[in-house]
């Protein structure tokens, strides 16, 4: 295991490692507290509702090929991860994969939305061309994807 200084350990506090490197084992009650404050991911979207996308010019709607399924489709520039319904996920005949960290996403009315997990290595068809993109799982309602 390369020592890397830039990160921390979130099982022993130390730099240089991840928690999963890690050899050091968890203190006798100090999992269920470390794993409640256990820090998530931060991402961002700027609209999931069609009232949202109305009112920016930052966003483009289509409908575009997701793993060979038509779905109505929010390009959102603002956004810092591509998402994806779980209605619409359930077409998609790819296991869900769980994220490293939680993530807390936030959105445009300032609530945030907590997400786990991800749809590795989905293909969207644009223009032609065939582009991978992993999906995360977050409950949107009036969009299949947000790109």
């Amino acid at each position: 295991m390369n020592a890397r200084p830039d990160i921390k350990c979130f099982n022993c506090n130390e730099m240089g490692h991840y928690s999963n490197q890690c050899t050091k084992s968890r203190a006798v009650g100090e999992g269920r507290q470390q794993q409640q404050q256990q820090p998530k991911g931060q991402a961002r979207t700027f609209a999931i509702t069609t009232a949202e996308v109305e009112a920016t010019n930052d966003v483009v709607t289509c409908t575009l090929s997701i793993s060979s399924k038509n779905a109505h489709t929010l390009f959102d520039y603002g956004s810092t991860h591509s998402f994806v319904s779980p209605k619409f996920a359930k077409h998609l005949n790819i296991p869900l994969h769980k994220l490293d960290l939680e993530l807390s996403v936030k959105m445009t009315s300032e609530n945030s939305l907590v997400t786990s997990g991800v749809y590795r290595a989905c293909f969207a068809n644009i223009c032609g061309r065939k582009l991978s993109v992993d999906l995360i799982s977050l409950p949107i309602l009036e969009f299949d994807v947000i790109l």
